[in-house]
């Protein structure tokens, strides 16, 4: 049947030739189930899947995600920004936490920071594209990196809320969230306020 349908979407990109992107446009307008018609009419024109948009709440495996503005908003806020060295913990960082490489003394520019960020954010998203092993949503795959950027993949492997996730155990994997919230063994606000934000975004 969705086939079917999606035929009936190709038809009407093809008959509103005055007007593609018209018509490809209230068909996304219609929310996931638009985007999957359009998805399928793509495959059957013979163009590529990966050129129309998708929505937050469409399923895909890990690896096929990029985190959200949603998420990188969340790093950002939580994080917060920093052109000199700080010492964190015991570690130098600067920009948006990075750790790698930073030195006492250093400093950098806002656009270095966002380049920092973004090679972060994706060794988070490569490492999550082999830990978690079911179709997520993107909003799910955001708040992950989120945490992951916070704690650091390695300590993810083992974590509850990949192995609740990995056995559909969704409602569970948004509370073990809140399991990382300590320091010292006692709650730390700001990681509270964190943890919170990351679950309201994956359970969204």
């Amino acid at each position: 049947m969705m086939r079917w349908h999606a035929v009936a979407a190709v038809t009407l990109i093809s008959v509103a030739s005055a007007s593609p992107t018209l018509a490809k446009a209230q068909l996304v307008s219609h929310g996931a189930a638009g985007i999957e018609l359009l998805r399928l009419a793509s495959t059957i024109e013979g163009a590529s899947p990966s050129q129309f948009p998708s929505s937050n709440d469409d399923e895909r495996p890990a690896r096929g995600w990029t985190t959200n503005d949603a998420g990188l908003a969340l790093i950002e806020e939580s994080e917060g920004l920093r052109l000199q060295a700080y010492n964190g913990g015991g570690t130098w960082r600067i920009g948006y936490g990075h750790s790698t490489g930073v030195t006492k003394g250093q400093s950098i520019s806002a656009a270095q920071a966002d380049a920092y960020l973004r090679d972060d954010v994706k060794a988070c998203e490569v490492a999550l594209g082999r830990l978690v092993v079911i179709p997520v949503t993107r909003n799910e795959f955001s708040a992950l990196v989120s945490l992951c950027y916070s704690t650091g993949a390695y300590s993810l492997r083992k974590a509850s809320v990949i192995s609740r996730l990995n056995a559909a155990d969704r409602p569970g994997a948004a509370d073990a969230f809140m399991l990382w919230v300590k320091a010292g063994g006692k709650p730390v606000p700001h990681l509270v306020v964190r943890r919170t934000a990351e679950r309201e975004l994956f359970l969204k």
